[in-house]
């Protein structure tokens, strides 16, 4: 099956006179190469009717009750097997469906992606496709309060379509910031002492902050986020959501005796999985395989740059293309996730699903931040030696594997679940819709 895919050229025009995208782009091709990069921005997926679409997807009732119609606008189609943002927004237009809302979903790219556009429709989604160039105002002014909400992802994508929405005063706007971008910036410049993400930290505070008055309301996956964002008393509402509603592991699943090896997840499209891996695997692993010379670390994560392609000796194990399903097998043979993140912002993705596997997990302060009491979950340390004494006394240590196993599976149930994520989600358009302020117009920043 073969659908036709036009690209928004109306994007293209204005990225043309966007130079920090310029100047982003090319530091992405130098970093991991052109073609990486070309992907994110065509299509070269297709359908393939033997293809398992929906091994991932909850199908939900046929026709529920609508309750409100919702636009989500994102990035793209959610890969959801690819990054964790994807995952996560995927997961939620599927929760929203099955909470009985109307749901259309337009992506900022206006491309097909294949097999995960069917994925979105086998759950009831329908899809904008075809509406760039400013075609979508139209489609939204003619749906009156049918649409009563539009949920914006990502503030590159948010600003893009924020001065057109306001102009369409029934609407209530959500922003789900998957991060605060302007403190990965500035992690990653007091990191490496590059002064371009100097640069990158102050234009995404003015814009995050800009952002945020624009909006009705803002859902975050991180508390630490949520608090800093109400201390900067803005005029728009703010909750923390899950990152992922999803159904938890199997108490029952593989025990301590039956699991080898370390595993690591992550898209390498993101600049701190890069760091993260690298350094792992020239400061903490060596330091582990000194004391356990047999265990094996695979490293899970779709167009790995040619340095970390080419890690793949002394019991490192580096997958490319891996499915679902591939993955699953793997949480349930692994004995420990490691995510060694030196910065970034938000939750983890790759922490929060080995938890919700009930695997025990060894990472950073900032890969643990933003969960709230999850100190007890899972083991931290910020030095190669720290952790790799960590990695050990917890790989050596059945009594303490199953404990913290145990913690994990909890704290997943009830910070994680689909039924937690829904009496969230369910709150925050609640809140919403009650409140009687509406943001300002941009004419009056």
């Amino acid at each position: 099956m073969f659908k036709s895919i036009r690209a928004d050229p109306c994007r293209f025009l204005e990225a043309l006179t966007d130079i920090r995208q310029w100047k982003r782009t090319i530091r992405e091709w130098k970093k991991r190469g052109m073609a990486s990069v070309l992907d994110e921005l065509s299509v070269k997926d297709v359908l393939d009717p033997g293809d398992d679409l929906f091994s991932s997807v909850v199908v939900t009732p046929a026709n529920p009750p609508h309750l409100t119609g919702i636009l989500v606008i994102d990035a793209c189609i959610p890969r959801y097997d690819r990054d964790a943002g994807a995952r996560s927004s995927f997961l939620y237009l599927q929760l929203l469906r099955e909470m009985g809302h109307e749901v259309y979903f337009m992506p900022n790219d206006q491309l097909l992606r294949e097999p995960y556009a069917t994925a979105l429709e086998h759950s009831g989604i329908r899809l904008l496709i075809g509406y760039g160039c400013g075609r979508w105002v139209k489609w939204l002014a003619t749906q009156g309060i049918r649409i009563q909400h539009v949920i914006l992802h990502r503030p590159n994508i948010a600003r893009r379509y924020l001065k057109q929405l306001q102009k369409l005063p029934w609407l209530n706007l959500l922003y789900f910031a998957h991060d605060l971008r302007h403190i990965r910036e500035m992690r990653h410049y007091q990191l490496t002492g590059d002064t371009f993400h100097k640069k990158e930290a102050a234009y995404w505070l003015n814009q995050e902050k800009k952002l945020l008055t624009l909006v009705n309301h803002a859902c975050f996956f991180s508390a630490q986020e949520t608090a800093l964002v109400r201390d900067w008393q803005l005029a728009c509402t703010s909750h923390t959501i899950p990152l992922y509603p999803v159904d938890i592991a199997n108490e029952a699943s593989p025990p301590f005796e039956r699991r080898n090896g370390l595993l690591f997840v992550g898209s390498f499209t993101h600049q701190p999985n890069r760091d993260a891996v690298l350094w792992f695997a020239r400061e903490v692993f060596p330091l582990v395989r000194r004391a356990l010379p047999d265990i094996t670390w695979s490293i899970v994560g779709r167009s790995p740059p040619k340095e970390i392609a080419d890690l793949t000796e002394n019991g490192i194990i580096v997958l490319n293309d891996v499915s679902d399903d591939q993955l699953a097998e793997l949480y349930q043979s692994t004995k420990l996730v490691v995510a060694p993140l030196r910065f970034g912002a938000g939750v983890k993705g790759k922490v929060v699903e080995a938890v919700c596997n009930g695997i025990p997990v060894v990472t950073t302060r900032i890969g643990a931040e933003g969960m709230a009491n999850i100190e007890g979950c899972v083991e931290t340390a910020d030095s190669a030696v720290e952790m790799s004494e960590k990695i050990l006394s917890l790989y050596c240590n059945p009594t303490r594997w199953e404990m913290l196993r145990e913690r994990a599976l909890q704290y997943a149930r009830e910070n994680f679940s689909r039924q937690a994520a829904m009496d969230c989600l369910a709150a925050g358009l609640r809140e919403v819709k009650s409140a009687n302020c509406r943001p300002r117009s941009v004419a009056e920043q």
